[in-house]
């Protein structure tokens, strides 16, 4: 036989430390631990010691009364084994208050904001979750104050909203609050600023002005044709502008509109629109004779077209067309010198314009001159004293001459009445022609007689003849001899 002996090792297991958690307190709130659930599976817990903050506090439930800012748990069991557990001290966030609308608020706007005062001890963000009418309306991050905008609220409604906040471990649900939106009033019916008169094509501007007792937001709207419509939008106040291309009446109806869609009655403004007259331009002249042209310009604003008619002084209207660039002839001759008047007008089938302008012709007028003495026809001889008279209309000095048959003229001066001394015995018997002439500095004038040269030859007369024959003859052969003599001419 052999003896053999044995060895029995005992193993010690820890005992496990465990609380009643979580634990979740705010600041100067008193805190209850509890280990009761810790337990050993090979002995038993002899003791609990619950460091708090660095104080130790002894038994299986402590209730704590100062702020926690640490906690661990350590058990013993029988055997001197410990088991160490650390707490988490959740700090859940305040519950939230009220900023906006303040419970039992009235007049709210349908757009309002809802806002709240939300915090956490441990200075975290918090997720907001907002409802109204138990619904929820939407989610906010932040921490202080967070807001949640609210828009398309009905009018004249009241409405209860509340808020649940999270730090993310514990949610914290608000009061209920209560608020009730304000009513709302159509704006009042717009007054409209403008003209009243105006004309065919031309742009006229136009303003309405409405007033909201509620403040809202406002804008016009333009119906120009009458059928109900709005056919253009403005603001309150804003400049529109606006033509008509036919005469007539016209009712503009404006009414307004409010930023939520509420209106205010038809407001009527009435414009009369006519055809606008054309315009015509005659270009400037003054002193003028002669053929001139006269020029000018016409237009019609609305495109009309146009017919253009002139006249002079009291005359009778000449229609000249219808072109806007137009141009008459005018021959001032026709008229007397001094002060006349051309009128020019545009007619586009409604309206007459009229434009004028003062002329003053000067035409020369050719200076008249007669011979008075001898008559046409007369018989004359020796020396005769040719008489006449001239004179010229526009009082211009005059200047006289004279010639007989094909001879030269001869100035004898420039009086208007004039004389010239003529030797009918220089001139063989028979007719001739006296012809006398004024001239005015542009024109001339001539009158003429027709005479009779009658003058009786005597002996002496012929006698001179015959000497101054002889003269003649002489001459000529004497010239001729010395060409011979000579050789040279």
């Amino acid at each position: 036989a052999s003896n053999t002996s044995y060895a029995f090792v005992f193993a010690n297991s820890p005992p496990i430390a465990k609380i009643n958690g979580p634990y979740y307190a705010r600041v100067n709130e008193s805190i209850e631990f509890n280990a009761s659930l810790s337990y050993d599976i090979d002995g038993n817990i002899v003791n609990y010691t619950w460091d708090l903050d660095g104080n130790l506090y002894y038994g299986k439930i402590v209730k704590y009364e100062k702020s926690l800012c640490k906690a661990m748990l350590i058990v013993r069991d029988n055997y001197n084994a410990t088991g160490i557990k650390d707490i988490v001290i959740n700090n859940p966030p305040n519950k939230p208050v009220a900023l906006y609308p303040q419970n039992g608020a009235e007049n709210v706007s349908i757009d309002a904001s809802l806002q709240i005062i939300a915090n956490d001890a441990d200075n975290e963000t918090l997720d907001a979750y907002f409802y109204l009418n138990d619904k929820l309306i939407g989610i906010a991050k932040g921490k202080g104050t967070i807001s949640m905008k609210c828009q398309n609220l009905s009018f004249s409604v009241s409405y209860c909203w509340y808020v649940v906040i999270t730090d993310g471990k514990i949610a914290i649900q608000s009061e209920e609050w209560h608020f009730t939106t304000r009513g709302n009033s159509p704006p009042s019916p717009p007054v409209v600023s403008g003209v009243s008169y105006g004309y065919v094509g031309k742009k006229y501007f136009f303003s309405a002005s409405s007033w909201d007792k509620d403040g809202d937001y406002l804008q016009i709207g333009w119906d120009w044709n009458g059928d109900g419509i709005v056919d253009e939008w403005s603001q309150n106040n804003e400049k529109v502008i606006h033509s008509w291309n036919k005469e007539g009446t016209y009712n503009i109806w404006v009414k307004a509109c409010d930023e939520y869609g509420l209106e205010s009655a038809w407001k009527v403004f009435v414009i009369r629109i006519d055809n606008r007259p054309p315009k015509i331009k005659i270009a400037s002249i003054r002193n003028i004779s002669g053929i001139v042209t006269i020029r000018g310009s016409a237009w019609d604003e609305d495109g009309d077209e146009l017919q253009i008619e002139i006249k002079i002084d009291n005359g009778s209207w000449i229609n000249i067309g219808g072109k806007n660039e137009w141009k008459y002839v005018f021959n001032s001759s026709l008229y007397e010198n001094g002060k006349h008047i051309i009128y020019a007008r545009a007619y586009d089938g409604k309206d007459y314009a009229t434009d004028y302008v003062e002329i003053n012709v000067y035409n020369n007028h050719k200076p008249i001159i007669s011979i008075l003495y001898p008559e046409n026809g007369s018989v004359v001889k020796d020396i005769v004293t040719i008489r006449g008279s001239a004179w010229d209309e526009d009082g211009d000095e005059l200047q006289i001459e004279i010639k007989i048959d094909n001879g030269s003229w001869i100035n004898i001066g420039g009086k208007n009445e004039w004389k010239y001394v003529f030797n009918s015995s220089l001139y063989e018997n028979g007719k001739h022609i006296i012809y006398a002439r004024a001239y005015d500095g542009k024109d001339y004038a001539t009158d003429y007689v027709e005479i009779n040269v009658h003058n009786e030859r005597n002996a002496f007369y012929l006698y001179f003849l015959l000497l101054l024959s002889i003269a003649f003859l002489l001459a000529i052969f004497l010239k001729h001899r010395k060409i011979i003599l000579t050789g040279r001419d």
